[in-house]
């Protein structure tokens, strides 16, 4: 908690600089018709000094804030605009609302050139014109995206906004992506864009914008005129060899102000990744997940199309369908079947407390089958009265994977089902404002699951350490049955208590019921986990002029009960668990705002976390998790500050944290030859470390160019528990990146991206010093359009590691392309891995062990490809 009073001093330090400044906000509408005026100039001048002191435009409903420190006790407010006369009004020097009144006048204007800033702010809205930031060479909106300074895009399709993830992503003002928005994010043309716009602190509950605090962003990609209500049509064919490769893609939609789609149907065997774009951005809906599974190396940090052997089909379908001004309904569903093969040669070390480390050779080759599919139907009603969500989603997933290890000349089979992982959830929030400022609400949420699988691995070398003898020609088959239901129901309200100040409670109750059966030969487990919950929690909302805070204490009165039938016990906990929360926002500026939060929290282990029957996760590691209950505490702080100037196109972030985690239960592993047996240990144990980054970032709209420099420094320690003893771990890392974009007289576009990474681990009660590991990862692309329908694009990328002992620390590739463009057709002819690099060689440090690993990549090949454009 000293932790803690030391921010908090230094906040207040901060807060009293600042005290003297006001916030002036409210309204500017016609005063003929009420209507909202947009795009208005609102100026704040101090009447004593005849100087400007703040100023902001109008957002799409008229409204505005302004943060300002006169120095005398009158101001004048103007507001100025087009087809708008010139309004000015007197008024005193302190925070207050205002309802601003404005004559329309028609304005003609004659051979006159406007040109805009790139970025423009609105209160908490910046918006970014696309069309000072694309060029000819963007395709989709997400190639954009990564030249708009503050904002990063992964190779999902998800976006982050000053390094944090968005939790909305909104098409003219309305969700029909949801959680799977990368679909979006990679489909649509960037040339259809008009804007982008970035809610900083979004709140999408209407009749909570002006009483809860949130330090969420959001994004709104606004399309231009002419790309509504058409249908907007892309097909794409492709075919290539070595091996032999095939390309397919259709993608459709449309876009009215009171129905949106869009929809997509892919196929590949060219390593091309189809899946990504599927995958969840937030809010995952999995209640189960596998516990066992073939033994297979980490993916190595490259592009999948490098070296993965695949035949992928996936397909999305997205529509919304606005039933009122304020009722909208969504319906969303995927699929996917997804074949992958890898090959790999690994060495993994792991070290040892008191003796020499184990070192563990292995080929691997895995064949992968995945099938997925999931149905979403959503609907809102958000106004600012009533707010009705109902989100109701069906998932299922099959999987069916088949690998081979080759180890201490002993080739081991591994073939593990899961048939099928089912997940059912449904989401209700429902609220309403009542008189007198109070908004009453229910929260319920009901999600089921279940997950049967199996892994038979032959032969297998477990028997000998049950003393069953032999095992060379053995089959262990490991089964395993796991069944969920959860469910959370609380009663909400949130206060008015005075002008700034407003409370929020919660009242409810939680149920969860777990099922876990698994047989191993003898080894059994039929674990029963129940647990209910009563959750009380009270928070306050604070705002003064330039603060915002936000403070909650969650209390949850948690009842268990562990029951082994096998063993025929019952392990029964209860116990008061305290979850306070403080935040606190403060905006230094319009562009400079700091943050400050605090969070303790306190909770039981899972039913994973206790069993007495062995379960074999892979084919030489096996666990077992006798003791007691888990119960786990944790703390964690922050600092950060976050600039975004609009009108120098500026963007930095700073955040610091520290994190404390302790836990009853330490997991130790027993090496016996190469297999490792995991038992759960009742020994207390913490796990600490603290982390800085930074990022900040830049568009040059003279010279067309984004520059980003990026930089962080992490440290952390740990206890592993290997052989009946302690190892005590400190890890350091530390990393930089350095982005530019530019694009040449409209004709070359460049982008160099270049990220180092340094890490050491060191083992405080051994002789063991590993060295430290240095990484760097940059890329080159260049497009040049030769002409105006031709473009040619030449990508060259470079990994190296200088911890690789066998093969080289250097891995170079070189890939091109050359595009000929008509007004509906495209010709593409792709050429990847010119250079032939056959293999990819990393090295890296995890809780105590060292992992390097050889990939098998994909050969030199060449695919010509035709893109259809209908519209």
């Amino acid at each position: 908690m000293r932790r803690l009073a030391v921010i908090l001093i230094l906040f207040l330090a901060a807060f009293q600089q600042v005290l003297s400044q006001i916030v002036i906000s409210g309204s500017v509408r016609y005063a003929s018709s009420r209507e909202a005026v947009e795009l208005a100039n609102v100026v704040v001048e101090d009447q004593q000094e005849g100087i400007v002191v703040g100023y902001a435009t109008t957002s799409q409903d008229g409204r505005f804030s302004i943060t300002c420190k006169p120095t005398s006790n009158t101001l004048s407010i103007i507001i100025t605009g087009f087809n708008i006369s010139r309004t000015t009004k007197s008024i005193k020097a302190q925070t207050q609302e205002l309802d601003m009144e404005v004559d329309y006048q028609e304005m003609r204007l004659q051979n006159a050139v406007i040109k805009t800033k790139p970025i423009k702010r609105t209160g908490d809205t910046l918006t970014y014109y696309v069309s000072m930031f694309s060029d000819s060479l963007d395709r989709s909106i997400g190639d954009v995206l990564k030249k708009m300074p503050g904002v990063s895009v992964n190779k999902a399709g998800g976006v982050q906004y000053h390094g944090k993830p968005i939790v909305s992503f909104y098409i003219e003002g309305m969700d029909m992506m949801g959680t799977r928005y990368g679909v979006a994010t990679n489909n649509i043309q960037a040339k259809d864009i008009a804007s982008v716009e970035i809610y900083e602190n979004h709140q999408p509950v209407k009749m909570l914008k002006d009483l809860n605090l949130s330090d969420n962003a959001a994004i709104n990609i606004k399309l231009k005129e002419k790309s509504k209500g058409v249908v907007i049509a892309n097909i794409v064919a492709g075919v290539g060899y070595k091996p032999l490769m095939w390309e397919g893609a259709a993608t459709a939609m449309l876009f009215t102000p009171s129905y949106q789609m869009l929809s997509t149907v892919k196929s590949n065997n060219s390593g091309r990744d189809l899946i990504s774009e599927l995958k969840e951005q937030y809010d995952n809906t999995d209640l189960l997940t596998p516990y066992i599974n073939v033994y297979s190396p980490a993916t190595p940090d490259i592009d999948l199309e490098r070296y993965m052997d695949n035949t992928t089909h996936s397909a999305s379908i997205n529509n919304l369908f606005k039933l009122s001004k304020d009722d909208i309904l969504s319906v969303n569903a995927i699929y996917f079947y997804d074949r992958e093969t890898f090959k790999d040669s690994s060495l993994t070390v792991y070290y040892m407390p008191s003796a020499d480390p184990l070192k563990i050779s292995e080929a691997t080759s895995v064949l992968g089958k995945t099938n997925e599919t999931e149905v979403r139907v959503k609907y809102t009603g958000n106004s600012s009265k009533r707010y009705i969500e109902d989100i109701l989603s069906f998932n299922a997933q099959w999987n069916e994977n088949t690998g081979v290890v080759l180890t201490q000349d002993k080739a081991v089979n591994q073939r593990f089902e899961m048939n099928p992982n089912l997940n059912l959830k449904n989401k209700f929030n429902i609220a309403k404002a009542l008189k007198g400022g109070t908004t009453l609400g229910f929260k319920s949420i009901i999600a089921a699951g279940s997950l049967p699988s199996s892994l038979i691995v032959t032969p297998s070398i477990y028997p000998s350490i049950f003393g069953y003898g032999s095992a060379s020609d053995s089959t262990a088959l490991q089964i395993m049955d796991s069944k969920a239901l959860h469910t959370t129901n609380s009663i909400t309200s949130l206060s008015t208590i005075t002008a700034g100040l407003s409370m929020n409670t919660e009242l409810g109750f939680s149920a969860d019921y777990q099922k876990m059966e698994s047989s191993l030969g003898s080894e059994k487990n039929d674990m029963g986990y129940n647990r209910w919950d009563i959750i009380g929690a009270v928070g306050f909302n604070y705002r003064y002029r330039i603060l915002k805070a936000f403070a909650r204490l969650d209390m949850d009165y948690s009842f268990i009960d562990v029951e082994d039938k096998i063993q025929s016990s019952s392990d029964k906990k209860n116990k008061l668990f305290f979850k306070p929360l403080v935040i606190i926002d403060m905006a230094l500026t319009p562009a400079l705002k700091m943050n400050v939060n605090a969070s303790y929290s306190e909770d039981f282990g899972r039913i994973t976390d206790k069993y007495s029957g062995n379960i074999m996760t892979d084919y030489r590691s096996i666990s077992s998790r006798e003791g007691a209950v888990g119960e786990n505490k944790m703390q964690n702080y922050g600092i950060g500050m976050k600039y975004a100037d609009a009108l120098s196109a500026t963007f930095a972030a700073v955040n610091a944290s520290y994190w404390w985690n302790k836990s009853n239960i330490m997991y130790g592993t027993t090496f016996i030859d190469i297999i490792s047996r995991i038992d759960s240990y009742n020994i207390d144990n913490i796990s600490q470390g603290y982390r800085i980054n930074g990022k900040v970032s830049k568009f040059f709209d003279g010279i067309s160019t984004t520059l980003e420099l990026s930089g962080g420094y992490n440290q952390y320690w740990m206890d592993v528990l290997r052989q009946g003893d302690i190892l005590k771990t400190e890890t350091k890392s530390a990393n930089a990146g350095f982005k530019w974009i530019t694009t040449w007289f409209k004709k070359v576009k460049t982008q160099y991206d270049l990220q180092y990474t340094y890490s050491r681990t060191e083992y405080l009660n051994s002789s063991t010093v590993p060295s430290p590991i240095h990484s760097l990862h940059q890329s080159l692309s260049i497009d040049y359009s030769i002409v105006k329908s031709l473009l040619l694009n030449i990508f060259c990328e470079h990994y190296f590691n200088s911890a690789i002992v066998s093969g080289s620390r250097h891995i170079p590739f070189l890939d091109a392309s050359l595009t000929y463009k008509t007004k509906n057709v495209e010709y593409m002819l792709e050429a990847r891995n010119i250079l032939g690099t056959r293999t990819y060689n990393n090295k890296y440090t995890s809780d105590a062990t060292d992992f390097e690993y050889c990939y098998l990549l994909r050969q030199t090949g060449v695919m010509f490809k035709i893109k259809f454009s209908i519209r």
